[in-house]
């Protein structure tokens, strides 16, 4: 291959992962569009990579389950064309928590009755009960930029996963349609959730987790707060511009008085997850999903997939979170940029 072959290669690997970076979702997308017609010209080049990939296993080592609809997600089954091989197997303490996941998404996402019963208390107040006490949620809020957003995506299923709690996505507009539905059932957030103006919480919010605390509402001692006596929903400012008592959230006694929060709202801008495992709570947990912690880029096969991968490097929208992951992972709380 001549120098003209790998400055082509260059541009269509460099390109697209800084559009997904600064440019957003309609930058990504666009700048796909523009590296496809390049391929073609530049006599297939990519597509050489992808017919080597023609073996590639399809669920990603265990991570997917089998038997979804291919129709319903092309995606899921192209991905394997563009993740890079992670040198990594997953673990057999992740695949069973994965599998324990899906069955807790099943039993408890909406549409089922533990859920109508859980959205009933929010709505009138009360904690939720016993009955339901397996169906906790964490809410995902979306945040910045795309590249954020799958960073901080990535971080809050990892929370999820801790501390046994179904995953929920309130999906905006620039967001809907991008990823395929990961779990049984749907992940997205139906819009009569009883909690107004969602996208508009915030670091001032009545109901963040820090100014529950800096107005008593919520005692962070373990000993005395119960399911009764904590508010049927905290929210939870992790983004960039927390403030010190929002930073509580990462300590031990604090996430044994949140796990008693039948509903938590969550929005960051940033890769959390080595702060999780500074938490004596995971981090015991976290050595047994990811022996190696360079694995924890499994989590990228395993909940974004993107809708339809159709074009020559379209798929890479998707792969670009193992390697937003992977850089990440050298950054302690760095924001991305968008």
């Amino acid at each position: 291959m001549g120098r003209a072959g790998v400055l082509l290669i260059a541009c269509l690997f460099t390109l697209p992962f800084m559009a997904l970076l600064f440019g957003g979702r309609a930058g990504a997308l666009a700048v796909w569009q523009n590296a496809a017609k390049l391929t073609a010209m530049g006599g297939g080049l990519l597509n050489v990579s992808r017919q080597s990939a023609a073996g590639a296993d399809e669920l990603f080592g265990g991570l997917l389950s089998p038997g979804s609809d291919r129709r319903a997600c092309l995606g899921r089954y192209q991905s394997p064309h563009y993740y890079k091989h992670s040198p990594y197997a997953p673990s057999r303490h992740l695949l069973r928590k994965l599998r324990d996941y899906e069955a807790r998404h099943s039993r408890c996402g909406p549409g089922t009755p533990p859920y109508a019963r859980s959205v009933d208390h929010l709505r009138s107040g009360s904690s939720s009960s016993t009955e339901d006490a397996e169906c906790n949620y964490v809410v995902w809020i979306p945040y910045n930029g795309l590249g954020n957003r799958m960073l901080s995506l990535l971080s809050t299923f990892l929370y999820a996963l801790l501390t046994d709690r179904v995953l929920l996505v309130h999906s905006t507009d620039d967001f809907t349609g991008l990823f395929c539905e990961p779990f049984p059932g749907t992940w997205v957030l139906p819009p009569d959730f009883p909690v107004a103006d969602i996208s508009r919480l915030g670091v001032r919010s009545n109901q963040s987790y820090g100014n529950l605390l800096d107005g008593k509402k919520i005692d962070n001692d373990p000993a005395k707060a119960t399911a009764q006596s904590v508010p049927p929903y905290v929210y939870l400012h992790l983004a960039h511009d927390l403030r010190r008592s929002d930073r509580l959230f990462y300590c031990n006694d604090d996430q044994l008085v949140l796990a008693k929060v039948n509903w938590l709202l969550l929005q960051s801008d940033f890769y959390f997850v080595p702060a999780l495992y500074d938490m004596a709570e995971f981090e015991g947990e976290l050595r047994r999903l990811f022996p190696a912690k360079e694995s924890v880029s499994h989590l990228g096969p395993a909940l974004l997939l993107q809708r339809r991968p159709a074009r020559a490097g379209q798929g890479e929208l998707a792969a670009g979170a193992e390697r937003l992951l992977l850089r990440a992972g050298a950054v302690r709380h760095g924001r991305v940029r968008s």
